[in-house]
């Protein structure tokens, strides 16, 4: 581990942007900047239980934190030509990282409040961060292109398809989730219904969050911010038709 420099105290170690820090620096940072927020939830926890599963996001968090450096060896979080902002591959990393901070988060929260509005709100922020996470060859900055006015285009921007994703999968996923929680508890619908539509909602996942595959078979191009916004709303009407089905398959079973 390198030796941090006595010179810093450490009031400026704490201060101190992750990008600009050495492997002590950042480590010091996590070991004493961790704490006082578990702390705080236990303290909340105390009144309402259910917010000590706020401290596994943290921990999570924590250990991300903690091993950056390393991860910053293996990926290109950082763009040099935008002031070291976070690239396209940082953004990948970041959705993975959001979708396992929420899913140790919410995952216990809500499950004891809506069992399944609890799961598809977890698995809703895991998901698409990992299929994301997994295709980031194909959601980089290379996607962007330059129109007639010169205006760079959005391009397959990570953060862009990952709230597409959380939008329509935490709703698929609470609907497939009741359909289990209906089958286990009501004994309807089936299921083999059941599974089918958890099927058919991850597939469609899959699917919207691939927009290479998707700009082939359209006529409008997924790489401006013009078309995203009409992808957009008709992946959420789809999500609805899909809603719709589950909804009927609930009540009529």
């Amino acid at each position: 581990m390198e030796s941090i420099e006595m010179s810093k105290s450490l009031k400026e170690i704490l201060s101190t942007p992750i990008k600009d820090t050495t492997v002590s620096e950042i480590r010091l940072q996590v070991v004493v900047g961790l704490p006082l927020p578990l702390i705080i939830i236990y303290f909340i926890s105390l009144f309402s239980p259910y917010f000590i599963s706020f401290s596994f996001g943290f921990l999570v968090l924590g250990v991300y934190m903690f091993f950056i450096k390393n991860i910053e060896n293996h990926f290109d979080l950082y763009s040099e030509e935008e002031g070291k902002k976070y690239s396209f591959e940082g953004l990948c990393v970041e959705s993975l990282l959001i979708g396992l901070i929420a899913f140790t988060s919410f995952l216990p929260f809500y499950y004891h409040f809506n069992k399944s509005f609890g799961l598809g709100v977890s698995f809703g922020f895991l998901i698409p961060g990992i299929l994301i996470f997994i295709r980031r060859k194909i959601f980089t900055e290379s996607s962007r292109i330059i129109e007639d006015d010169d205006n760079l285009e959005l391009g397959y921007h990570p953060l862009a398809y990952y709230i597409l994703g959380i939008v329509c999968g935490f709703r698929l996923l609470s609907s497939s989730a009741l359909l289990f929680i209906k089958y286990f508890t009501k004994g309807y619908p089936s299921l083999l219904t059941s599974i089918i539509f958890l099927i058919v909602s991850i597939l469609y996942l899959i699917l919207i969050l691939s927009p290479d595959l998707i700009n082939k078979v359209i006529h409008f191009d997924l790489r401006k911010e013009s078309s995203f916004v009409k992808y957009f709303i008709l992946c959420n009407i789809v999500v609805e038709m899909l809603i719709f089905i589950a909804k009927f398959l609930v009540n009529f079973s």
